[in-house]
């Protein structure tokens, strides 16, 4: 439900429930549940084509734009773009863009300089254990309803934009989750040229938490810093009641039609 459909995908390969199509430098990756040994071809074939539609990314989705450039979020600097350099709280971004329907965590504003931040020369990096900037660590973007953060929300449409001086080899992988953290699909990009461009999500059904890992060849040859988020449209989740809640307003209802009933008998009857 809520899938959105597009040009259909080559599956090459469909092991322990997982369906993986590699094409030049990308590799998608989509989950469909394990499936019992009395399924139908239809049902087989149902379950197979839902994983595996994705939406052309010339659809405008996409609403909203973190260039994370002046001005920006009070009290938030950009730390030095070195691998290792020190990360203090001021480089954190965290609740800075609660107002506009996104928590992160585990990322650093850092100072990429012109000619290598798309926007212009901020962006971000990991953050390792001892509070260094770290491009081999992840960090994540959990979506939040805009007008209260208690609230979680979905998005169909995600994307980010890599160094504009690329070619390390190193690869960047953004993976999509669920409201109960589970995997939706994954996409993975290669570093192999100058500029990967726009590196997206979209086409996977709506989720409520992206997160961006990198895999470095060597530390010591670059990074990849990103820059310039931008999601689709959030949709809040409601939250659905649990069994126990359904069984309480059942027995309630009970009680109160048991009273009603009582009050409309007679008197001795």
């Amino acid at each position: 439900p809520g899938c959105q459909t597009g040009p259909w995908l080559h599956l090459d390969t469909l092991i322990s429930g997982e369906i993986v199509y590699i094409n030049g430098n990308s590799q998608y990756i989509f989950f469909i549940p394990t499936l019992a040994t009395d399924m139908s071809f239809r049902q087989l074939t149902t379950g197979m084509t839902t994983a595996a539609l994705l939406m052309s990314s010339s659809l405008a989705w996409a609403n909203t734009t973190l260039d994370f450039e002046s001005p920006l979020p009070a009290g938030l600097v950009a730390a030095s773009f070195w691998q290792g350099s020190a990360v203090t709280a001021q480089n954190l971004i965290g609740d800075n863009y609660l107002s506009l329907g996104v928590a992160v965590s585990g990322a650093a504003l850092v100072n990429l300089g012109s000619g290598h931040a798309a926007s212009g020369i901020n962006g971000l990096s990991g953050v390792s254990g001892s509070s260094g900037v770290d491009y081999g660590a992840a960090y994540s973007f959990e979506f939040l309803s805009p007008t209260n953060s208690a609230i979680a929300a979905t998005t169909n449409y995600f994307s980010i934009t890599p160094d504009l001086w690329g070619g390390s080899f190193n690869t960047v992988t953004l993976s999509a989750f669920d409201n109960s953290n589970q995997l939706i699909g994954s996409r993975s990009f290669v570093e192999n040229v100058g500029s990967l461009g726009t590196l997206e999500l979209n086409g996977i059904c709506a989720f409520h938490k992206v997160v961006v890992a990198a895999s470095l060849v060597n530390p010591n040859s670059g990074g990849i810093g990103m820059d310039l988020v931008t999601f689709g449209d959030l949709t809040a989740i409601t939250p659905v009641p649990e069994p126990e809640t359904y069984a309480m307003m059942l027995a309630g209802l009970g009680l109160l039609g048991l009273a009603a009933k009582r009050r409309r008998q007679k008197p001795g009857a």
